[in-house]
């Protein structure tokens, strides 16, 4: 491990976008390999992306403290918090930008959290079906230290809108507890595992840039760069370096 602090049983590992690719050894499995291996000796790993901490260093920050018991920023509690729809979602995404590790996403329904008129969380849905959603956004403002907010915008979302069904997805490389984290607290049932997913990277384009797989489908890229579709997706990405 990159970081290991022995009194909280917590690692951190630094996994610069080059060297810890496909194209350098670092298999599908690689970095979950990594995270069982810690969690089968009782450490917590959390896993940070060289692009997450050189663009969002304070976000970054925030977490880790968080995870360690040591956020000593002044606290807003939930009560006194009102809990509105964000009229405007550029305002959401502004917000997600600065304060969640992943950044905005788009979204069918953005609650906000006011503190003293001031813009504290934010909480967003996309609609998935009738009355079914997925809670894809989840942000506090990392100046403070917001005591049952989340748990507020997930009941008013409740009282609201009548969902049959709601799911969501936690990051496992900063969901470090199992048992006790946002989704645990705000009554979700595990469902289970999902396959490491992957994103494309090119130091010589952008030396900060995952790229979404979406972007690099066969039939995006043969229809861009004229590779055959004969081709797998695989091979075409590596002839495209």
């Amino acid at each position: 491990m990159d970081i290991y602090v022995p009194s909280k049983k917590l690692a951190i590992e630094y996994n610069g976008l080059h060297w810890h690719s496909e194209r350098f050894g670092k298999g599908n499995n690689y970095h979950l390999n990594k995270l069982n291996n810690c969690i089968k000796q009782g450490i917590k790993l959390i896993q940070i992306f060289e692009d997450e901490w050189i663009l969002k260093k304070d976000i970054c920050k925030s977490k880790i403290l968080q995870i360690c018991g040591l956020n000593m920023n002044p606290k807003v509690y939930g009560r006194k918090c009102v809990i509105k729809e964000i009229a405007n979602k550029e305002d959401a995404y502004a917000f997600l930008d600065k304060n969640h590790v992943q950044g905005k996403s788009g979204f069918s329904i953005g609650l906000g959290a006011y503190y003293e008129d001031q813009l504290i969380a934010v909480m967003t849905f996309i609609n998935v079906g009738v009355n079914k959603f997925e809670l894809n956004r989840f942000a506090s403002d990392i100046r403070y230290l917001c005591i049952g907010v989340g748990g507020k915008l997930f009941k008013h979302f409740l009282r609201n809108y009548d969902p049959i069904e709601i799911k969501s997805f936690a990051d496992r490389r900063w969901t470090v507890d199992e048992e006790n984290n946002i989704c645990v607290q705000l009554g979700f049932e595990f469902c289970g595992y999902t396959k490491p997913s992957y994103t494309y990277y090119n130091h010589k384009l952008n030396k900060l840039e995952r790229v979404h797989k979406f972007n690099y489908r066969k039939q995006i890229l043969h229809k861009k760069y004229g590779l055959p579709l004969t081709m797998t997706e695989s091979e075409m990405a590596n002839e495209l370096g």
